[in-house]
Parts: C-alpha cells; sequence; structure tokens
C-alpha cells in the first residue's frame, strides 16, 4: 500500500499490459544508386538519387530532364540552415616546395616598349674584302669648250726646201731703175732680190 500511494502522489499508474504487434509496413525503396549533382542530360532509373541546390532527391519514376523537386523526385533531405562559422583553426606548417611544373604556353608578344637612349659608338669593324669591279657607267655628257689659250711663241724657221719649177714668164713690167747683179759664186743657188729705200739687195741662198 505505501508503495501504491506514493506512485498515485506523483500521477503516474503501475506498467500496463503489453499490447499485441502491429501489421507490417510497406516494403522500403530499397537500395540508393547514389549519383552526385543532378544532370539536365542523365536518363535517371528509380532508386537513382541526386543532390540540388543543397537538397537530396530520390528517383520515384525513370525520366530525362526533370528537375527535382517534381512529381518524378522525393526529398530524402533539405538543406538546412546556414550553421553559425566556426572558429578559424590554426595556420598549419608550410610544406615542402613543390616540384616545379611543366613550361606553359607561350603567351601572346606584349606591345612595343620604349625606345632606348642610344648605346655608345662600338669600335672600328676590321676591313672587309674588297668587292668585285662594277659595270661602266654611263658616258657622261661632254662638258663646254674652255676659254682659248694664248698664242705660243713662235717657233724657229724650218729647212727651205727645194727650188720648184720655173715658173710661166711673167707680163714684161716697166723698164725700172737699173742695178748691177753680182756674179753668182757658183754652186747651186739663187739670188733673192729685196728693194729696200730706193736701192736693190740681192742676197744668193745656196740650195741644201
Amino acid at each position: 500500500m505505501n508503495t501504491i500511494q506514493h506512485s498515485s502522489q506523483h500521477g503516474q499508474g503501475p506498467p500496463g499490459v503489453q499490447g499485441a504487434i502491429g501489421p507490417e509496413g510497406a516494403t522500403g525503396p530499397g537500395v540508393i544508386n547514389w549519383l552526385g549533382d543532378w544532370d539536365a542530360g542523365t536518363a535517371y532509373e528509380v532508386n537513382d538519387a541526386v543532390v540540388h541546390e543543397g537538397s537530396s532527391y530520390i528517383c520515384v519514376g525513370a525520366h530525362t530532364g526533370s528537375e527535382p523537386p517534381s512529381v518524378e523526385w522525393d526529398s530524402l533531405g533539405a538543406m538546412g540552415a546556414t550553421g553559425a562559422t566556426g572558429v578559424t583553426g590554426a595556420t598549419g606548417t608550410i610544406g615542402p616546395v613543390g616540384s616545379t611544373g611543366p613550361q606553359g604556353v607561350q603567351g601572346p608578344m606584349g606591345p612595343q616598349g620604349n625606345v632606348g637612349g642610344v648605346g655608345a659608338t662600338g669600335g672600328d669593324g676590321a676591313t672587309g674584302s674588297q668587292g668585285a669591279t662594277g659595270t661602266t657607267g654611263v658616258t657622261g655628257a661632254t662638258g663646254t669648250t674652255g676659254v682659248t689659250g694664248a698664242t705660243g711663241a713662235t717657233g724657229p724657221q724650218g729647212v727651205i726646201g727645194p727650188q720648184g719649177g720655173g715658173g710661166p714668164i711673167g707680163a714684161t713690167g716697166d723698164q725700172g731703175a737699173g742695178a748691177n747683179v753680182p756674179n753668182a759664186p757658183g754652186g747651186d743657188g739663187i739670188y733673192v732680190l729685196e728693194v729696200s729705200g730706193g736701192g736693190a739687195i740681192f742676197t744668193w741662198i745656196t740650195h741644201p
């Protein structure tokens, strides 16, 4: 009695009799085929499962291109609210330097830079070998005639040539003043008459 009264004071009665076993529940969906992110081009079968925009879905009707949520999909779990940002963890130790990767593809040529200053003049290079003789150029135009030079000095008198044949006898001239012709000194020669100052001078010229 003491025990029963104590329990009654707290509002709890004694344990009841165990009830009968209930009927068997419906068969579950079977093995889930997890396929990751939903893709519009994939043909989905029943029991294929995907995730889309943070919620997971299981296919209940074969199809292609039906974006969840839809009649072909049942929800497996909706995305929960974003939790509070956790405490920043301690910085990890720096890992070893990785090996150098392969050289990348050469990028496009950059714009041309500014022109640099003029460098110092280099030393004279060695003299090159003489090139082949070029073709003769076109003859230039004839220049203008130069000024006539001064007359040169008279040259020495040349040797007297042989006496020519006798010319025809000229007409008889007027009788002049008489002149004594000296006798020829002899040899092959000729007298030359020179009239000067009203007198006559005979000069004997020997033939060479």
